[in-house]
């Protein structure tokens, strides 16, 4: 409890895809489970309208980042994103990553609990990334 307690007002990384925009700009994240020759990032407005697309060309399997110009988007906007990959003709299995905010932590059954601004209460083995 007292290691999570540390996390209280940190940035981590989680399953999640919404976007994480601050100053003009937003940032989120993605897994894949094979290298793909064609990633393509689709911004989706609150709304639900694809805003924009971002062509990141090929990937090699694993961990991935990336960076959207929101321009005047405000700080915090609910946008969300959608990972689209592939190899050739088939699909590529991938995860979405978003980076949310720890606003307190908790146990629950002897499990550390942390309690997010977006997404929930998250358990401390489902965190990604400390950012």
């Amino acid at each position: 409890t007292l290691q999570g307690a540390a996390l209280v007002g940190r940035d981590i990384t989680v399953k999640g895809d919404r976007l994480d925009i601050e100053g003009g700009a937003a940032s989120g994240g993605f897994e894949l489970a094979s290298t793909a020759d064609q990633v393509k990032i689709e911004i989706v407005s609150p709304g639900g309208r694809v805003v924009e697309t971002l062509d990141l060309g090929t990937q090699a399997a694993g961990r991935h980042s990336f960076n959207w110009a929101a321009g005047d988007v405000a700080d915090g906007a609910p946008y969300r994103f959608r990972v689209l990959a592939s190899a050739g003709a088939a699909s590529v299995p991938s995860t979405a990553l978003m980076r949310d905010h720890v606003q307190a932590v908790s146990t629950q059954n002897d499990r550390l609990t942390l309690e997010t601004r977006y997404s929930g209460d998250v358990a401390y083995s489902d965190v990604k990334a400390f950012n």
